[in-house]
């Protein structure tokens, strides 16, 4: 009898590990992050976030390896508060956010820039990820990157 209890205990915990990792995301999969340039002197750093995921708002720091890129302090949304078992009491952001960082100096936009944002996140209720770092580029709005306004919407602006 015990036999069978030691067996079927090891068949569960091979079958049941693949089953955790299938239903848990990769960092960059669960939060998706992207950047664009607001103006000569703002960057936009966005978030979507998955369901069921949230970041830390306080542990998002935000770099470039881009050397004649100057950044300024962040400017990070209000976030939702949460009481944490590990970080106490916290905010933490969850679906789409938008962090604006100024730019210091002269860049010119025609030039490549990149960004690298560490930030710590989790899955609610399950597992919280060790910080992470995500780079990417810095893109450009132009005309094919904006999405044209419905119908509706550009009745509501001529008003």
């Amino acid at each position: 009898m015990q036999a069978k209890s030691i067996f079927f205990a090891i068949v569960v915990a091979l079958f049941a590990r693949p089953v955790v990792a299938q239903t848990l995301l990769e960092p960059s999969k669960a939060f998706q992050l992207s950047a664009i340039w607001k103006s000569a002197q703002q960057i936009e750093v966005r978030y979507q976030i998955a369901p069921g995921y949230y970041i830390y708002a306080p542990t998002i720091k935000i770099q470039t390896p881009t050397p004649a890129l100057q950044l300024g302090a962040l400017e990070r949304p209000g976030g939702r508060p949460k009481v944490d078992a590990f970080m106490g009491v916290t905010e933490i952001y969850s679906g789409n956010i938008a962090i604006n960082v100024p730019v210091l100096n002269t860049f010119a936009l025609d030039k490549p820039a990149q960004i690298t944002v560490q930030a710590q996140g989790c899955k609610e209720s399950k597992v919280c990820f060790a910080p992470f770092k995500q780079t990417v580029e810095v893109t450009r709005v132009t005309a094919s990157t904006i999405e044209a306004p419905s119908a509706k919407d550009r009745f509501l602006q001529i008003k």
